[in-house]
């Protein structure tokens, strides 16, 4: 194995299955994906393996297939935190400065960030600094050295699902792996979205999964907003089955093979009921949506990603009928890779590489209460 310098190894961890991916950075510094290998894993919920005692053995079989198959080395991986594991907080915090504002002042502002209340059973993953406000001014960019009396920072605190975490821990240490730290999969895929498609204020992504859909919204690539709805892909097939005589798996394929759209789409109960769920899911998503000040009927950008936007065929057209964003859809890459574990990747080699204070932090207590 030749190693690359810049490596890195991710483990997208699914409902139903693992991706295991390994890239670097290209060039032009954009992540490039070298191999992608996927095994279904039976089942995930509320943070805990149908067949736990089999994962750290799947893990390391995968790892080191993944790393075989490239022809590199490496010293550990990243682990994904799904959506459903994830949870995203819009704090507004104040300081008075009644001056130039301090590197100080913003490091301060980030502590107080650091110390609210963590929901139950989560752990601080990030805390993001989204925008500041300079007395009445709104400011995106780093507001050290501006005049002012009291500086204002929007922090997107992001949490991730303690039992999950520390399970996902014990099954890399079994599969004899180190851990490199945990990657949110939401706070990833936005950032990914808005360099891959060069957004640069407010918009919204629908990622959809084989259960769920979560609506985010993010300014400049960072989350602040993030909401579940429980349609996703198997919603789509039991709505199928209704129409089909078929059992789960033909109707699988069949949403697969459908077109759906008003120009494309097929004239058949079974595409209605399909475009209907579809047109829920949109309204759903815009009445939560106004909650917070955006608004679908608007001109802002949309994007869809995941399998229940990806591999719907007329999907798009569909919800540009229904809304007046742009859209556009986030396609995986080749080579089996999901498009969470490119956004990972994209993350840790592209962008800064997760903190991991929290994990080391809670490895010295376990040592120091040992002794």
């Amino acid at each position: 194995m030749r190693g690359h310098s810049r490596s890195a190894v991710v483990l997208d961890v699914s409902p139903l299955s693992f991706t295991c991916a390994l890239g670097w950075p290209d060039i032009q510094g954009q992540a490039h994906l070298k191999t992608a290998l996927r095994e279904d894993h039976g089942g995930l919920e509320a943070g805990r393996f149908a067949r736990r005692r089999e994962m750290g053995t799947l893990v390391r079989k995968l790892y080191r297939k993944t790393l075989a198959q490239a022809g590199e080395k490496a010293q550990g991986l990243y682990v994904s935190v799904p959506n459903e594991y994830t949870q995203v907080y819009m704090r507004v915090l104040e300081l008075p400065v009644y001056g130039r504002i301090q590197a100080s002042d913003l490091a301060e502002l980030t502590a107080m960030a650091r110390e609210t209340p963590v929901p139950p059973d989560y752990r601080l993953l990030s805390e993001r600094p989204i925008a500041w406000q300079v007395d009445r001014e709104m400011v995106y960019r780093s507001p050290i050295g501006r005049e002012g009396k009291l500086v204002k920072g929007y922090y997107a605190l992001i949490y991730g699902y303690n039992p999950y975490c520390l399970d996902l821990a014990d099954i890399v240490d079994e599969a004899g792996a180190a851990l490199e730290g945990f990657v949110s999969v939401s706070e990833a895929l936005m950032r990914y979205a808005a360099k891959k498609l060069n957004l640069l204020g407010t918009f919204v992504l629908m990622d959809s999964d084989a259960l769920s859909t979560y609506v985010m919204a993010a300014q400049r690539g960072k989350l602040w907003l993030m909401k579940p709805f429980p349609i996703g892909t198997e919603r789509l097939c039991q709505d199928l089955m209704q129409f089909l005589p078929a059992d789960y798996e033909q109707a699988d394929r069949k949403l697969r093979t459908m077109r759906l759209g008003p120009r494309v789409g097929e004239d058949s109960p079974a595409a209605r009921a399909v475009e209907g769920r579809l047109h829920e899911l949109l309204i759903k998503a815009g009445e939560e949506l106004e909650t917070s000040g955006i608004s679908l009927s608007e001109p802002i950008h949309l994007v869809l990603s995941g399998g229940g936007w990806t591999g719907l065929t007329g999907a798009a057209d569909l919800a540009a009928r229904q809304v007046k964003a742009k859209i556009s859809i986030l396609t995986p890459p080749p080579r089996g890779a999901s498009i969470h574990s490119i956004a990972m990747l994209d993350q840790v080699l592209s962008h800064e590489r997760p903190e991991r204070s929290w994990w080391d932090e809670f490895k010295k207590r376990i040592i120091q209460s040992n002794h």
